[in-house]
Order: structure tokens, then sequence, then C-alpha cells
């Protein structure tokens, strides 16, 4: 119950004798008691170069994996755990940050691994980070994308059930063509479930069923779970857009402290997604993941948003981010007194989305049906953003092929076609020009020497 994340680190191609950049993770405890720190270190360096040979100029041997920082345990809390008493990690207390870099000293693929040890409970458990990195002579780099033939996607719907929401539940049911259009067009195989945004965690409401799904003819009166009808929605659901209709109507008399991102956690992470009475059998592992949050509200989660961000990222493995996004409906701008709004976004919102790889739209848009289009769109994996492993070289070009075809920066007219942001280290594609379903995407980039 120890979570980190990623749980791995792959440093991509390296250029012999230069270093990559710093790449990191975090440690933090969803077990519900304490953990006892014991220990933190590299156990597998990849290979050895001795000193003074051509990649290794110092006065001592050079390792292929190093450590840049890890956190000193002497802020953290004590306790005693399995007879004895030491450094403590506290559920949902600030997570440790580890950074490693890779340096190659020859053209091998390299395996390495940090060790993490703690007491949980009575016994001492070690978590592994693998590692993994390929030298080569000019750190020229290929990462690869799969457009799946029938795309997969598992959509979960975040909605505020407080009072100021009657309005907006009304207008997202009333425009569900908008928001499956892509994935029906597509023939994407989508699910969709829904939850609330009660939090259990805030002493407001203790009874809260976070993350549990809703059911279709729940609320009434009572909980959205207490419905007769499915959990789940999918492409062969029958009288699909009145079934939605009715998820999505959950009633305003939820609690007035709303947060996205805690149901959406609590949602897809053990125990409730491995419960069959509870969300078991919505998570595929082929399938994208998408939580679109439904508000009017600022996110009041307890604690930093990173932490929760953290945890959905490691559903689907941070280092496949195009696997995952985290979508926005929400309180960006205050769009006059035709829509209320409990306040303009405070940056929580916008930091999940940004992390997350999603979209945002305003909450009080004038036009439901082109905004829940696009946030359609990118739940059922229509990326336009493909990141890369590894940082170009400055000056660099850097090449896209589809199905080993190379494919232009600007197309016959002068139109752009994708381009390059360094800004956040990822090809981007204009949405007319996205590789189509059963398409192979190749970027390739020879590396920075840092």
């Amino acid at each position: 119950c120890l979570v980190i994340s990623p749980a791995s680190l792959d440093f991509g191609t390296v250029q012999q004798g230069c270093n990559s950049p710093d790449r990191t993770f975090q440690v933090y405890n969803a077990c519900p008691q304490p953990v006892r720190w014991v220990s933190a270190d590299l156990i597998a360096r990849g290979d050895r170069a001795m000193p003074g040979t051509m990649n290794c100029p110092g006065g001592a041997p050079c390792d292929e994996f190093n450590v840049v920082t890890q956190p000193s345990t002497a802020g953290l809390p004590t306790c005693s755990v399995g007879g004895s008493t030491g450094p403590c990690l506290n559920q949902g207390g600030a997570p440790l940050t580890f950074q490693l870099k890779y340096r190659p000293v020859n053209t091998n693929t390299d395996s390495g691994a940090y060790r993490i040890q703690v007491v949980q409970g009575n016994q001492q458990v070690d978590y592994v980070v693998t590692l993994t990195g390929r030298g080569d002579t000019m750190g020229f780099n290929t990462d690869t994308f799969s457009q799946d033939a029938r795309p997969k996607a598992d959509i979960l719907l975040v909605i505020d059930n407080s009072c100021s929401m009657f309005d907006k539940q009304m207008a997202l049911g009333a425009n569900f063509n908008s928001f499956i259009q892509y994935a029906v067009t597509s023939q994407v195989d989508f699910q969709l479930a829904v939850t609330s945004t009660d939090a259990d965690d805030d002493a407001m409401c203790p009874n809260c069923e976070t993350g549990d799904f809703c059911r279709a003819g729940g609320v009434s009166g009572g909980s959205c779970t207490a419905g007769s009808g499915t959990k789940i929605i999918t492409p062969s659901t029958p009288n699909l857009q009145s079934t939605f209709a009715s998820l999505v109507n959950l009633g305003t008399s939820g609690s007035g402290i709303e947060t996205c991102v805690v149901p959406a956690v609590r949602a897809l992470t053990a125990p409730k997604i491995t419960d069959p009475a509870k969300n078991a059998g919505f998570l595929r592992p082929d399938a994208v993941l998408a939580v679109v949050c439904v508000t009017d509200a600022l996110e009041q989660a307890n604690q930093p948003v990173s932490f929760y961000l953290n945890q959905l990222l490691n559903i689907k493995g941070v280092q496949r981010a195009n696997l995952f996004s985290y979508n926005v409906i929400g309180p960006f701008t205050q769009l006059g007194a035709g829509c209320s709004i409990e306040g303009v976004d405070d940056g929580r919102h916008n930091t999940l989305v940004t992390g997350g790889g999603g979209l945002r739209e305003e909450i009080c848009t004038p036009n439901w049906a082109t905004a829940l289009e696009n946030i359609g769109k990118r739940a059922a994996g229509f990326s336009t953003t493909f990141f890369l492993n590894g940082i170009p070289a400055m000056g660099n070009q850097v090449e896209v092929s589809v199905d080993g075809q190379m494919l232009p920066q600007l197309d016959g007219r002068g139109a752009r076609v994708w381009r390059y942001d360094s800004a956040i280290n990822a090809v981007v594609f204009e949405p007319l020009y996205v590789p189509e379903p059963g398409k192979t995407l190749t970027i390739s980039y020879r590396v920075a020497c840092l």
C-alpha cells in the first residue's frame, strides 16, 4: 500500500558520456496505518567505467545510474512500528521526492534498481523502482505510438451535486450526443461511469459514498448509488441517451464542499476498483482513461492536488502519459450574471488539467454542445499531443512518420500539420492531421547532451 509514482523510470536513449535529464519519482503512504522508514539506496547502478577512461575523466569510478537528490528523513515524524521507533510516513502526508539521472559509459542497453525499505505492520517490505536506459554514439532516439484500430476508452464523470448545479446537470444530460459523438462515429469501445463530488474525508460529509459509481434511476430523495439500473454504460446499452441523462442527474443535496479529484482517486484505486460490489470491471489495461470533472466550484481537496494527480497518473503509468487525461468543465472565468459559480478557479483545477494532459471548458459556456464535443473527443482518446521520452538537442530536427512515411510540418497549402512544443516536450498535431486509428506514429530526434 506504499505508493511509488512512477514505479519505473525509462531514461530512453542517451549519447555515451552525456547525462540524461533528471527523472523524478515520489513515495507516499496510502496505507491505513503509519509506515516506518528504514532505508533507500541504489542497488543496481548499470555498468561501471574506471577513472581516467574516455567516459570517466575524474578520479573515481563512474556508474551509469546515479542519485541526484533524495530527501532527508530527519524532518519526518517518528512512530513505533514492528517493535522499533523511527522516521515515519503517515497516511496523507507529504510525499518524498527522489531524482535520478543516467549517464551511459558505453553503447549497451542498461538496467538498474533503486530499493526502498520500510516496515509496515510487523514486516519489513522492500519496494524496487526499476531503471532502464540505452547508450549509443549519437544519442538518437525514436519514440513509437500506436493508434488502436478500435480504440478503447474508460471515462469517469465526476459531477458536482451541490445546490447550485441543477441547471448544469440538465444541460449535460441534454447534450449527451455532442459529448459522445466522436466515440460513436470512430467506433470507440467506451465505458462510462458517474460519481459525485462528495468526499467522506471531509468532516462535513462523514457518510458520503466517495467514489462509488452511481446507478441509473438513483437519487429521488436518496443517494445516486441507490438506483436499480446500470452503473457502467457502453455502446450497447439500451436507451443510451436517456440512461446517461438519468446517471448525470445527481440532484443537488450533496456536500457544499466540493472536490472532483478525491472521488476520482477513490473510484479508480483499490479497494473500490477491485470490489465487485463497487467499481470492479471498469478499468481495462488496454484502454485510455479519462476523468471529466463537471463543477461550478473551486477544487477543495484537503491535500495538495499533486498528491492525488500522482495516484491517477500511476494507474496507467507516468511513462504512458498519453493514456490518461484529466479534464474539467469548471469555473475558469466569470462570464456574467446569467450563470452562477462559486468562485473563479484558484489554479487547482488548471494544475490538474495541465498535469493530466486534458482540456478545460467553461461551466458557464453559452454553447454546451461545442464544449462537450471537445471534451468528449479528448476523453475518448482523440489525443493531439504526443509526449517525448527524451529532450531533443538544441537546433536538432524532429522527424515525424506515420506508417513509415515522413510527415512534413506543413501541408501542400502551407497549413501547419504538427509542431514540436519545447515547453511541454511534445509533438502537437493539428486536429485534422492526427494519425487515424490503426496507424503507427514514430518520432525521431537526437537527444540533448546534458
